[in-house]
């Protein structure tokens, strides 16, 4: 599934925020 790929990116640029 493309949620997957979704939760990656989003779970990254959180990352590169913090």
């Amino acid at each position: 599934m493309e949620f997957d790929q979704l939760t990656s990116s989003i779970a990254q640029l959180c990352r590169l925020d913090l």
